[in-house]
């Protein structure tokens, strides 16, 4: 019994990350009607950003996403001034190159600047020490991105259903010529919709660092389980995103523990295949984005 409630708590723990991971790309979906297959990438970037900020200034990692926010909305901002807002009428197979284009040199930026190997916070004890609670080990580094990721879905929840910027986004996802004739600016909302969503992929990247090593080939990964969490949920809807990545991470952990590590990925994916025959629209699936 203990070692299954130590499977889903570690399985929710890790979920809470990949949660969030899918929320920054159904943001940009819902929004901008982009699958952005870069997004693995800019979250590997969110890793080795903090990692630099730790290496060189020694800032602690999570003091260090307070840097990766502000990083992310300008990186957002110039990603849709120069690139979505030609894409989000371009059809899929122009998103799909173009995104994968985008994904692939960020891919050779950080093989190049930061060498293709492995590389680890040294010295940082909260990603490999464990605490005993009655029981069952936990690592701090899974504690804290866990509550940052709740944190950050109940700012992005609010944000979305309680404030006039929400209230705007959603409307401009409706319909934006006439939220345009009703004074919204769809522009402004394009930009800072992609900003908040790459903001939350480099933070998600910035937690992970803690606990695992960073390597220029894990976009791919984290691009994979991006996907399989937002079709659990249903494309554009932010809560169900997150609720996919905690279903992601228990299932993954579940089958690593009571299968083989070797075939973590098996039971995830045959709950994905599952989800896509009997509902395809997802668990929580609507067309347009919700919080």
């Amino acid at each position: 019994m203990e070692i299954l409630a130590q499977t889903v708590l570690t399985g929710l723990l890790l979920g809470g990350v990949y949660g969030l991971i899918a929320m920054g790309l159904s943001l940009v979906f819902g929004v901008m009607r982009i699958i952005n297959f870069a997004h693995g990438n800019i979250v590997l970037l969110g890793m080795y950003t903090v990692l630099m900020l730790y290496t060189t200034l020694g800032i602690n990692p999570f003091l260090a996403l307070l840097i990766v926010v502000p990083v992310g909305l300008l990186l957002g901002a110039v990603l849709q001034s120069v690139l979505f807002a030609r894409l989000r009428d371009a059809g899929e197979l122009p998103q799909l190159l173009l995104t994968l284009g985008l994904g692939i040199i960020i891919q050779s930026i950080v093989q190049v600047v930061f060498s293709p190997g492995q590389r680890s916070l040294t010295g940082f004890a909260w990603g490999s020490e464990l605490v005993d609670i009655g029981g069952i080990y936990l690592r701090p580094a899974h504690v804290v991105g866990f509550v940052i990721a709740i944190a950050i879905t109940i700012g992005l929840t609010f944000i979305l259903k309680r404030t006039d910027f929400g209230r705007q986004m959603r409307a401009t996802v409706d319909d934006a010529e006439i939220a345009e004739s009703s004074g919204v600016r769809s522009k402004r909302i394009y930009i800072i919709a992609v900003g908040i969503g790459t903001s939350i992929a480099l933070v998600a990247g910035g937690v992970l660092v803690t606990y695992q090593p960073a390597s220029p080939t894990l976009g791919n990964e984290f691009l994979v389980l991006a996907f399989v969490a937002v079709v659990l949920g249903g494309l554009g809807n932010i809560m169900g995103a997150f609720i996919g990545g905690l279903i992601a991470g228990t299932v993954q952990q579940l089958t690593a523990a009571f299968v083989s590590v070797g075939l973590q990925d098996v039971g995830l994916f045959t709950l994905f295949i599952l989800v896509l025959i009997f509902r395809p629209n997802g668990l929580f699936g609507r067309k347009e984005i919700t919080a």
